[in-house]
């Protein structure tokens, strides 16, 4: 994850999300929903996607994350390849139709329908 964020320049996080990461990942961790919500641009996905990976390191399962836009999920693709070289598997779906999910897969990105 660091080469990644190292990448885009991210060199240290937010006051909010250092709280979010520290505080309420433990809550995550241990099972619990983590509902958050902050302006576009701020920095929401980084929180998921570290708090989403730590779940995944200390218990496997797998990990549905619904993005409203297919331009969004295709922005996930390089978690494909930094997540499969530490043996967690990625999928993108974005048909709206009804489709069984591979045991395989950790972390399924998914369109939301819309009417």
């Amino acid at each position: 994850m660091n080469t990644y964020y190292n990448q885009l320049r991210i060199r240290s996080v937010l006051p909010w999300q250092i709280d979010l990461l520290q505080s309420e990942g433990d809550e995550v961790l241990r099972g619990r929903n983590l509902v958050y919500c902050a302006p576009t641009g701020i920095g929401k996905s980084l929180v998921y996607e570290l708090l989403m990976l730590r779940r995944l390191q200390f218990w496997r399962g797998q990990c549905m994350i619904v993005l409203p836009y297919i331009s969004l999920i295709e922005k996930k693709a390089y978690l494909s390849s930094l997540c499969e070289s530490n043996g967690v598997y990625v999928e993108c779906y974005f048909s709206g139709g009804s489709q069984r999910l591979d045991p395989r897969i950790d972390v399924l990105f998914c369109i939301h329908p819309h009417d």
